[in-house]
């Protein structure tokens, strides 16, 4: 899928889009970036598919430069301590073509600052196509200002998807774990690990856990794994697993 074929809620300006659409949003996405920086490099564009194999941390910083290089997307540090919302981390700014952090994100620059950072890339990619109305206002949103409760992923079923807002912050969510995560790499990373755990060829893939030590150990070495290949949070890495149907844990 393209975002020309996106198709929007006549009423509120919000994309119908299902998890697949948005993972292929994000690998869209994430070909076009690869091809753009490696022609003007004067290298040869190396297919999607080859990138989403080889795993390694989302370049999250390259991606932001190329946005104001070649969109005109402004990137900084807002002053938010006269925000009438306490809390708020990220954002996009319509108007101004603006995605900006604060200064607490910025200064982490690690798996907070990279979610973040995927999360805005997601709203600027799929939100700014259309005006937005959000939770029945009458004026199109001007800025979207996200907090600890929107950069969050979530996991399955784990918020009911109400409002308008509610829908683009599971959209982002789930477009910016994608761009962070693609579902090949993770599939290829747990594979290798389990490999390397002694797993046998027929228990490689799915993950299940329940409460004996030796599985709950090989779970927990997967997450680290996942971790530090991707530069996410554990939490972030288990939810994806769970999204993309590989994590299955008793109850």
């Amino acid at each position: 899928m393209k975002v020309e074929e996106i198709t929007y809620d006549a009423k509120t300006g919000r994309p119908f889009l299902s998890q697949n659409d948005l993972e292929q949003l994000a690998y869209e996405f994430l070909e076009e970036f690869y091809s753009d920086v490696r022609d003007d490099a004067g290298q040869t564009p190396k297919p999607i598919g080859h990138c989403l194999q080889n795993p390694g941390k989302a370049p999250v910083d390259e991606v932001l430069i190329y946005l104001h290089e070649t969109r005109g997307v402004a990137i900084g540090k807002e002053d938010l301590s006269g925000h009438p919302r306490h809390g708020v981390r990220a954002g996009i700014i319509f108007s101004r073509n603006t995605i900006y952090f604060n200064q607490q994100v910025l200064a982490e620059h690690g798996p907070v600052f990279r979610f973040a950072a995927a999360h805005e890339i997601a709203h600027w990619h799929l939100h700014r196509h259309k005006p937005l109305y959000l939770n029945d206002r009458t004026e199109p949103a001007k800025q979207i200002d996200d907090g600890d409760k929107e950069l969050q992923p979530w996991s399955p079923g784990a918020r009911k998807l109400v409002s308008t807002s509610d829908w683009i912050e599971f959209q982002a969510n789930v477009f910016a774990a994608a761009l962070l995560m693609p579902r090949p790499m993770v599939k290829r990373i747990v594979v290798e690990k389990q490999d390397r755990l002694g797993l046998s060829p027929a228990r490689r893939g799915p993950i299940y856990v329940d409460k004996q030590p030796c599985n709950q150990h090989a779970f927990f070495q997967i997450l680290s794994t996942l971790q530090d290949t991707f530069g996410v949070s554990k939490t972030c890495a288990r939810i994806r697993l769970q999204r993309i149907n590989i994590l299955h844990e008793d109850p």
